[in-house]
């Protein structure tokens, strides 16, 4: 049995209080033996007490765990292999079925395993039983299929990670493609006669089979896109399927995650981001009114919200999306990024408990696992982030976020040697990685290398025009005795500003009337004395 650190906390507690007591009646003579023995006793009932609570808590997180991960069908084709937006389609359906066929079985959900899995590793059955093991998973679906003419032959395994053993098998063939939810449909009967599941009333959602076979694989090709991460092509495949049926949920949610990720990897100002918030805000509004009962459409719904920095509407969205859905991880991830008096009353304490019952949900959730990361390191917990990012790294050693959060790590403990060989391989992946520049410019800057520091920063402002790297260069110069060269920097990050509750802003422009005053350049209206006389 795992023991929580809340656990070894209450034990060490009890110790101590026990240790105290017995000191006070033995040595100090404080009280008397039978009063001992009645507060210990009263102490023990307590430990005892709030033990059982921990132990019912970590048993709620563990109850949650999600039991196997559905890879999609790779295809099979003049000795390559690729995986297809049909093999997609495969793996979601048969995901779907099983959620809403016997959802104790909880598999991932689909799109959350391009999150941290390597993609071009997904057409080998031993990376994907690897991937499965190394988050703790007991089963994972794999399979393959090939074409001969007009006919699909698909064989499908449902591997024990561990032993990296098949523990139920099936092949079959079909007359097209467009019999491939009829086929995630037989084998979800094979699991729950197999491991004899109880089929209990579930969520709903909107279903992919109604869409006619055209819509069907310009769906999921687009979906492929944009788990691939090629939002461009994604962008115009959804654009126009929504041309198509301009309130249909599937395809209103697809397009609004993709432009969202989009706006995110540009590093949208306010102003971006408020533009496309008025577009799809009334977007997915209709989207909720033709199907009230898709619960991801809400919860797209908060997230946008939350963009917008609108609360009240943000909560509402999400719990709606929660009361359909309460398996959703974004829901606690999203929660998390409200104030803890919004969800206090559901029992959390602060946003890493959300975090964590993100990740007992689903494991794969990469916001949860950077959440807890940042949340760790705020706590002054830097091993305990340290040993959740290498968890990671080990799924994917190339996975873009974990590496940076683990070379911050080791800069912020001032490991440049450490952290150096990650850039190289981060860099190595992504060349124009701002984040890279921007992070090793923080790590020469605090080795007072100035130099390197300004070549770093000064190219992660050319790549993205970073706003934080002019701070860094202002202060740069200003070391270096030169405060006419900081002082358009600073102009600039306050150009920059990301709206009122831009801090590093406020911090430039308070800065450069310092500077300004120092160096009588202020007009006499604007001097402080002059300010507070009138």
């Amino acid at each position: 049995m795992e023991f929580s650190t809340g656990t070894f906390v209450l034990i060490a507690g009890w110790g101590a209080a026990l240790l105290i007591l017995w000191n006070l009646h033995r040595f100090a003579k404080a009280f008397s033996a039978s009063f001992f023995w009645k507060t210990a006793a009263g102490l023990t009932l307590a430990a005892v007490f709030l033990g059982i609570i921990l132990f019912f808590r970590q048993q709620r997180l563990a109850a949650v765990s999600p039991r196997v991960v559905i890879f999609p069908l790779v295809e099979k084709f003049s000795g390559r292999a690729r995986v297809t937006p049909l093999g997609l389609a495969f793996a979601d359906q048969l995901t779907l079925a099983l959620q809403l066929r016997a959802p104790d079985f909880r598999p991932l959900p689909t799109a959350s395993i391009f999150a941290f899995a390597h993609p071009d590793s997904l057409v080998d059955a031993d990376y994907a039983a690897r991937f499965a093991q190394g988050l703790d998973l007991p089963w994972a679906g794999w399979g393959e299929y090939h074409r001969t003419g007009a006919l699909l032959h698909v064989q499908l395994r449902l591997l024990d990670p561990a032993r990296r053993t098949p523990v139920l098998q099936s092949s079959f063939t079909l007359v097209d493609s467009t019999k491939i939810g009829e086929a995630a449909a037989v084998f979800t009967e094979k699991l729950v006669a197999h491991f004899e599941l109880k089929e209990k009333k579930s969520f709903s959602h909107p279903s992919v089979s109604t869409l006619s076979a055209a819509q069907q694989s310009a769906y999921y090709s687009a979906y492929l896109n944009l788990l691939q991460r090629r939002y461009g092509p994604a962008a115009a495949e959804t654009a126009a399927l929504v041309q198509q049926d301009s309130t249909q949920p599937l395809f209103l949610t697809l397009a609004t995650t993709g432009r969202m990720q989009q706006l995110r990897q540009q590093r949208a100002d306010e102003t971006e981001w408020q533009n496309a918030l008025a577009v799809l805000l009334p977007k997915l509004h209709a989207a909720v009114k033709r199907d009230s009962l898709y619960a991801p459409a809400f919860i797209l719904l908060g997230e946008c919200y939350l963009q917008a920095r609108k609360w009240n509407e943000a909560e509402n969205m999400l719990r709606r999306g929660y009361a359909l859905d309460p398996f959703l991880a974004r829901f606690y991830v999203d929660l998390a990024q409200l104030h803890r008096s919004r969800f206090a009353r559901d029992g959390f304490k602060n946003e890493l408990e959300l975090y964590q019952h993100a990740l007992a949900l689903n494991p794969l959730e990469v916001d949860a696992v950077l959440g807890a990361v940042e949340y760790l390191l705020r706590d002054n917990r830097r091993n305990q982030a340290l040993a959740l990012l290498e968890k990671y790294h080990r799924l994917n050693p190339h996975h873009l976020a974990v590496l940076t959060a683990l070379a911050r790590i080791h800069i912020e403990k001032g490991e440049l040697a450490q952290a150096l060989p990650l850039f190289e391989t981060i860099l190595r992946l992504d060349p124009h990685n701002v984040e890279a520049f921007y992070n090793l410019g923080i790590a020469y800057f605090h080795q007072n290398d100035l130099d390197h520091a300004a070549r770093f920063f000064t190219r992660a402002q050319q790549i993205a025009g970073y706003p934080d790297a002019h701070m860094y260069l202002a202060q740069i110069y200003e070391r270096r005795g030169d405060t006419t060269a900081a002082i358009p920097h600073l102009r600039e990050r306050i150009r920059l500003s990301n709206g009122d509750n831009d801090v590093y802003a406020a911090a430039a422009r308070k800065h450069l009337y310092g500077l300004l005053l120092r160096r009588g350049e202020i007009p006499k209206h604007l001097l402080p004395d002059t300010i507070m006389t009138k």
